[in-house]
């Protein structure tokens, strides 16, 4: 019986994967509740998942709420940058595209700015990755991560994968939905992480 309940055994460490994969994801949404914690709450799980989810080191509730507490106060401002970003680029989508529908040319162009929160969103990933694991100014976070995003596009491409595939896997199954934050992340922190450490050599 020793055996079966072990932790060493392939059944009870997949059971436990999946039980910190949902508690993680809890935390990640129920500190997102705020809105303005957001960002804070995605560099915690960005950095749970790589510490424990993947590597099997600490605990998932003191690993998440380390790297939240260590990282809101960078994490806060440079988050709600982004999404007034986006909030611009969406409204700017909408209006666009009724201009469209009234018969102008020039409302030919929203699918522009579709593209550019794509990006934008694709840029916060880096960014909120590279705050769970290193510790540096805001200023050159934000700037490094830039760098990287066009430096490595196959990386970038890869996130944007991960991103589509658990949007993708929402909507068609609703309740799969609960678990695509961990998901996700875990998808797109393999080709991230080779990414560091290659610039780290």
């Amino acid at each position: 019986m020793g055996g079966i309940f072990s932790y060493d055994n392939p059944i009870m460490s997949a059971i436990s994967k999946i039980a910190n994969c949902i508690l993680l994801n809890m935390l990640f949404l129920i500190c997102c509740i705020p809105i303005v914690t957001a960002g804070a709450s995605f560099t915690a799980m960005y950095y749970t998942v790589e510490k424990n989810i993947k590597n099997n080191r600490g605990y998932v509730c003191s690993s998440f709420f380390t790297s939240f507490k260590e990282n809101l106060k960078k994490a806060t401002p440079v988050w709600l940058l982004i999404l007034g970003i986006e909030i611009i680029f969406l409204s700017d989508y909408f209006v666009v595209n009724h201009v469209r529908q009234a018969g102008n040319i020039l409302g030919n162009i929203y699918p522009l700015f579709l593209v550019m929160m794509v990006l934008v969103a694709l840029y916060a990933v880096w960014f909120f990755a590279k705050l769970a694991r290193f510790d540096n100014s805001v200023k050159n976070l934000m700037k490094n991560s830039l760098i990287l995003m066009i430096r490595f596009p196959g990386t970038t491409f890869l996130i944007f994968f991960a991103l589509v595939f658990a949007c993708v896997i929402t909507y068609l199954i609703p309740i799969a939905g609960f678990l695509m934050p961990v998901i996700a992340a875990w998808l797109f922190s393999a080709p991230i992480e080779h990414v560091f450490s290659k610039c780290m050599k």
